[in-house]
């Protein structure tokens, strides 16, 4: 079979990883959407808080691995599409070798952080004390999750996110059962703390079996591990590493700047604004992951005319997705909060417009960000955004004193904006000899008009919704993707790109009759 004749199939594999990611996504959004409140109301703001501060401080240990994570997935998808057995189990072997040591720095750098940050908060001291366990337990779970993402890495490497979907599930499943359980039962943010910490490790267990299962002649041998291979590993990940520090800055460090310049009981209105960020992003991540390794498979065989159009059509379907959801966000916003976690948190809605504003753009070019780490040009990604998210900092600290948790959201969203329009495609197009005319012809200009049209008429026939009711909240969020839907359908695609549609779904009825 020739390339040409081989890419429906190819297509039709990230057609099936992006179904399975959302999947997860959907099941696992779910059970923490529902989740969230339970937990708020039992532990109350300022726990709630605490837990939340806890949290965005030892996830920062998550940036001594995440940039190897990134390179660990190119790697693993380049040499599993050349079958080289032997550097596949040198891969796995270096990179859990490196997790251990990182592992065991953790725990480290835990004992001093829980002895200094009480202070740092200005805590009192029953509640620095309390502060101080949790970020003991979560260090501890971290030191955990460290080796689990390296073996989740490795099964998305292999383009198997049906497994390290399946993890994610049964591992947020577990832990929602027992948080629940935890809280009837009367316990109080340190038993979840511990709950935390138990499935955790029960995690790692369960990855290396999914890993067993997508790779039965998989062998860690410690003396497979390979100082070459983790220097080239190394060298590859600077740059990457970069920009997940930069990510982190971005995304999950405006608990500490409220809790340090305005009041850790302030974090959990704007946590509010922010989870539902979270889910934003988890959702157009959900379809972007599965385009680095297919675009380092073809940037690593010089399919430059077929990585061009891949990016081409992934960047439109990330833009109308990312349209979508933010939309429904601004329209319906208000009644999200009201509804999920009380009348009280409708307050936090100019957060949301503020954070989706910047979040809209940013994650409608996660393509572009995903060609650069694939074609191994990934220099000027990392330091741009550790750019912005030095950026997001220093605007974040400056207008938090002047205008509150409003500031807070403005220091996130206006750098997003300004690299996400200016900088990012630039440097993606040039990588592709693409102009920026046949960019925005080709994967912009469509998705613009789709919701161009789509706000204006759903603005005009109901406004910014106040529904009062989940039964009303669910009916406005359903006529309205359905609307983008029919929108995105025969305005937001080609004539060609509908009748493979209809053709796959066709096909796909006749499949499922024949097998029934």
């Amino acid at each position: 079979m020739n390339r040409a004749d081989d890419l429906p199939s190819r297509a039709a594999s990230i057609a099936r990883s992006v179904l399975s990611n959302w999947t997860g996504m959907v099941i696992t959004g779910a059970i923490s959407f529902g989740l969230t409140p339970v937990v708020i109301r039992a532990l109350g703001d300022f726990h709630y808080g605490m837990w939340t501060l806890a949290g965005s401080l030892v996830d920062s240990y998550g940036l001594l691995d995440t940039g190897l994570r990134v390179t660990m997935q190119r790697f693993v998808a380049r040499l599993n599409g050349k079958g080289e057995r032997a550097a596949l189990n040198e891969i796995l072997a270096t990179v859990l070798a490196l997790m251990t040591l990182v592992s065991l720095l953790v725990c480290g750098i835990t004992a001093i952080l829980a002895m200094s940050v009480p202070r740092f908060f200005e805590l009192s001291e029953s509640s620095g004390s309390l502060f101080r366990w949790l970020v003991i337990l979560f260090g501890l779970s971290m030191a955990a999750v460290l080796p689990t993402r390296a073996l989740g890495t490795y099964l998305a490497g292999l383009q198997r996110f049906d497994l390290y979907n399946l993890g994610a599930i049964i591992t947020m499943g577990g832990r929602a059962i027992s948080v629940v359980i935890v809280l009837h039962l009367g316990f109080g943010v340190l038993a979840l703390a511990t709950v935390n910490l138990a499935t955790a490790f029960a995690s790692l267990v369960l990855h290396w079996r999914l890993v067993r299962w997508a790779d039965p002649r998989v062998t860690i041998r410690w003396r497979h591990a390979s100082w070459s291979r983790a220097r080239s590993l190394a060298k590859f990940s600077l740059y990457t590493y970069l920009g997940t520090v930069g990510d982190h800055f971005r995304f999950f460090l405006d608990s500490i700047v409220i809790g340090r310049i305005l009041s850790i009981s302030l974090i959990t209105p704007f946590s509010a604004a922010s989870r539902l960020m979270e889910y934003f992003r988890a959702g157009i991540v959900g379809f972007a992951s599965p385009l680095m390794p297919r675009m380092s498979e073809l940037d690593g065989n010089s399919a430059t005319e077929e990585l061009r159009q891949l990016y081409l059509n992934s960047t439109r379907l990330a833009a109308l997705l990312s349209f979508l959801i933010g939309s429904l966000l601004v329209l319906n916003g208000e009644s999200i909060l009201r509804v999920w976690l009380g009348e009280r948190f409708a307050h936090s809605y100019p957060l949301l417009v503020v954070m989706t504003s910047g979040y809209v753009v940013a994650l409608a070019q996660l393509p572009s960000a995903h060609l650069m780490v694939a074609s191994g040009r990934h220099r000027p990604l990392g330091l741009l955004t550790i750019a912005e998210g030095l950026a997001n900092i220093t605007l974040s600290i400056y207008w938090a004193r002047y205008y509150g948790l409003i500031g807070v959201a403005l220091g996130t969203a206006v750098p997003m904006l300004a690299v996400s329009l200016l900088a990012q495609p630039s440097y993606a197009l040039r990588i592709l000899g693409l102009s920026k005319r046949s960019y925005v012809r080709s994967a912009l200009a469509r998705p613009l008009v789709v919701v161009a049209i789509f706000f204006l008429t759903s603005w005009l026939a109901v406004g910014f919704a106040k529904d009062e009711t989940l039964v009303a909240l669910v009916f406005t969020c359903a006529w309205q993707i359905s609307f983008f839907g029919i929108l995105a359908y025969f305005v937001g695609l080609s004539g060609a790109e509908r009748r493979l549609l209809r053709r796959r779904t066709s096909h796909f009825f006749h499949w499922q009759q024949a097998s029934s």
